[in-house]
């Protein structure tokens, strides 16, 4: 694999115990980079578990006969995957099918080469045409796929590190940790789940994160991305922000980003495993451990970014079979048994701090022993 040196250095950082280094031959995505990545950066000089760089081109990706004179010595797994001892090659990724990544693995580093096709038609004149077109608005069309490629480039790698070597599996979940143990809100995107955990934090919870969380059973860690609110979220949330810093940027639906870069924990252990959604009215009742495990994996295949992620994992069992979905289920099932598990309608007229009263009694309630597990099977 062809070695990367950065144009103006590299971005250092840990995601849920799995150390990164990344890098990238366009100083705009290295630069927008270290932005998203800042609550995940550290300066500590480590050999990274996950070594990843990007390269950049302004041009269509090749025909499939001159993308890798080595392809010749592999073996073709599927259409656009090819698998040699510790090392794969795959093309045009379901989610991304301008990306064409390389890894290469010795059991326990990970390496990864993207290339990234930036054009606009496959006829150079055309392309030409629409590049002048664009004029300034070419680099806001560039940077709408950076958030992208880091998942494909730091993310989904340090996940799958983390699920091969420490059995920390990846949830699509916000938390906060206090001092009856942690809260995770487990589900799909758009019932509330960042919005309640920045509020629980402003009471003096401590915050974990709001998108991804890894676990093992009730253990969990956090996957820092940018909290992403919209405008009613920002409304409901009131003061409750003033602990944020805004990224600058807005992100889809109108959402806009921002960082909590104190009051962070490293890990918990979930006491209450709650599946909010916006309800007509509001409501808090207990659901069964088994009802739960289902809602979560099931809410798993509507997440884009977790599909995302198992196809990746999937193509990366060709370098390390580990079996990562039955993994995946046994944890999750563990995760629902050892906590109190609720479904959470968000009506409303529901206020925010009514909102976190009723979760705080839920922890009180589970403190004093007075909370009854719901049956089922």
């Amino acid at each position: 694999m062809t070695t990367l040196e950065p144009i103006s250095g590299a971005v250092t950082g840990n995601v849920a115990g799995a150390s990164f280094r990344f890098v990238a031959d366009d100083p705009d995505l290295l630069a927008y980079a270290g932005r998203h990545l800042a609550p995940l950066v550290s300066e500590e000089e480590v050999t990274a578990d996950v070594d990843a760089c990007l390269f950049w081109h302004e041009v269509p990706p090749p025909a499939a006969e001159a993308r890798d004179a080595r392809l010749a010595e592999m073996e073709r797994w599927d259409r656009d995957l090819y698998v040699g001892p510790g090392r794969l090659a795959w093309f045009r990724i379901d989610a991304c099918r301008d990306l064409h990544l390389r890894v290469e693995w010795d059991g326990k580093h990970l390496r990864v080469r993207g290339d990234y096709y930036f054009y606009l038609s496959r006829s150079r004149v055309r392309d030409h045409a629409k590049r002048w077109w664009y004029g300034a608005r070419l680099r806001e069309r560039r940077a709408k796929r950076y958030t992208t490629l880091l998942y494909y480039l730091v993310y989904y790698p340090a996940f799958w590190w983390n699920e091969t070597v420490r059995g920390r599996h990846p949830i699509h979940a916000a938390g906060v940790v206090t001092d009856r143990g942690a809260v995770v809100l487990a589900g799909p995107s758009g019932v509330g789940k960042s919005t309640l955990s920045v509020a629980l934090a402003a009471t003096g919870d401590t915050f974990l994160s709001e998108t991804f969380l890894l676990h093992r059973g009730t253990e969990v860690w956090p996957v820092r991305e940018p909290i992403l609110l919209d405008g009613f979220s920002r409304n409901w949330l009131g003061d409750a922000m003033a602990g944020l810093e805004p990224l600058g940027r807005d992100f889809v639906f109108g959402r806009h980003g921002y960082h909590r870069l104190a009051g962070l924990a490293e890990r918990g252990n979930a006491a209450v495993l709650l599946v909010p959604r916006r309800a007509p009215q509001t409501y808090l009742r207990p659901i069964a451990p088994v009802e739960a495990h289902r809602r979560i994996s099931a809410s798993g295949q509507l997440i884009r970014d977790q599909r995302r992620y198992a196809a990746f994992a999937a193509a990366l069992e060709a370098l390390a079979a580990r079996g990562l979905i039955e993994q995946r289920e046994q944890e999750l099932r563990r995760l629902a048994e050892g906590a109190s598990c609720f479904e959470f309608g968000l009506g409303p007229g529901l206020t925010r701090e009514a909102a976190v009263a009723m979760v705080r009694e839920l922890l009180d309630e589970r403190a004093g022993g007075r909370l009854q597990r719901a049956q089922g099977s």
